[in-house]
């Protein structure tokens, strides 16, 4: 029993994977060589940096020292004028008062030389500055003066004419209403009513009001009690037409 129990006990030590498990001894592991460490880099060489890179001059075209004047668009493809109302260093000077004062001047070419009609130099004087503002010369503010001037007179004389027009109606409408004798009658209850040269005897003759119809019937009845009451006859009265010379013509013309 011992004996095959030993044997037992061989054959489990052959089952292990063991060295020398055969009865033959382990080879002795030769531990690997040292390594020896590298030798010591040397470090590269301190790299110079390179030169300063001078900066190229700057490429912006240096300002214009020369003034320059800033000019409006040219209206209609015209050419472009000087816009005077922002003044640039070196500049021409801009227009006072009495640059703009003395260039006002009536132009007889375009408004005739009738006394009568005159440029307004304090409306005038009123619009400088803004004409200043938007750089309107003095030569040019007269010039636009004029042309307004003109504007008004035209349409003062087409005014005029209507009147003229209106009145003439109204005088040929009287002349179908009224005889020669009733004209002397209504003259005396004017003349009757109304100062003989005074200003209200004045404005009826000179005046559409001298033509009126409702006017004349009433002068006209008038006329007639004034004759009964003083006995005045068709020379009482009848003014000499005079008054305002603009104003159109009343029924003075009739006499």
């Amino acid at each position: 029993m011992k004996r095959l129990m030993m044997m037992m006990g061989r054959d489990a030590r052959l089952l292990d994977d063991e060295p020398g498990s055969d009865g033959t001894p382990p080879a002795t592991t030769t531990p690997p060589a040292t390594t020896t460490p590298p030798a010591s880099t040397t470090p590269p060489a301190t790299t110079t940096p390179p030169a300063s890179t001078t900066p190229p001059a700057s490429t912006t075209p240096p300002a214009s020292t020369t003034p320059t004047t800033t000019t409006t668009p040219p209206a209609n493809g015209g050419e472009a004028k000087p816009f005077l109302g922002e003044q640039k260093p070196g500049g021409p000077a801009p227009a006072t008062d009495d640059d703009y004062a003395k260039a006002l001047k009536k132009d007889e070419a375009l408004l005739g030389d009738d006394q009568r009609i005159q440029l307004d130099a304090d409306l005038y004087k009123a619009c400088v500055p803004v004409m200043r503002k938007y750089g309107v010369s003095p030569e040019a503010a007269n010039a636009l003066a004029n042309a307004l001037a003109a504007a008004q007179v035209a349409d003062a004389k087409a005014r005029m004419q209507q009147r003229i027009d209106y009145f003439e109606k109204m005088k040929q409408e009287s002349l179908r209403t009224y005889t020669p004798a009733d004209f002397e009658r209504i003259n005396a209850g004017i003349d009757r009513w109304f100062k003989p040269g005074g200003v209200m005897n004045s404005t009826i003759r000179n005046s559409e009001l001298g033509a009126d119809p409702e006017f004349l019937a009433l002068m006209h009845h008038l006329g007639g009690a004034a004759r009964e009451d003083d006995g005045a006859g068709a020379g009482a009265g009848g003014g000499d037409g005079g008054g305002d010379p603009n104003s159109t013509a009343g029924i003075s013309e009739l006499w």
